[in-house]
């Protein structure tokens, strides 16, 4: 049995029809990362929970998301940003020079 492609007029690649729409998306914008992620595709990317997520939300001052109806989503490049600007090189620097437990 032969795949089913979609044209993609951008780069002129071939898609097959079985990928999932986020990764559709993705190629047809050009990119190899889907411009947004879901819960749960962040908590896997980050190893926490998607409860640790909702509650980040419901406290306020977690990583930007974007509400759609139900849907909630993160744009991907707003999570690389939170992952730049939270990079620490020591524990210390990482708390301020407080002990953590």
């Amino acid at each position: 049995m032969q795949a089913k492609f979609r044209s993609n007029a951008l780069n002129d690649t071939a898609i097959p029809r079985s990928a999932g729409n986020e990764t559709r998306l993705a190629l047809s914008h050009g990119g190899s990362e889907p411009p947004h992620l879901n819960e749960q595709q962040l908590a896997a990317r980050w190893g926490i929970s998607v409860k640790k997520l909702q509650a980040d939300r419901l406290k306020g001052g977690g990583i930007p998301f974007i509400r759609l109806g139900r849907a909630v989503r993160y744009r991907y490049a707003d999570v690389v940003a939170w992952e730049e600007c939270h990079l620490h090189t020591s524990t210390t620097a990482a708390t301020g020079g407080a002990f953590v437990k």
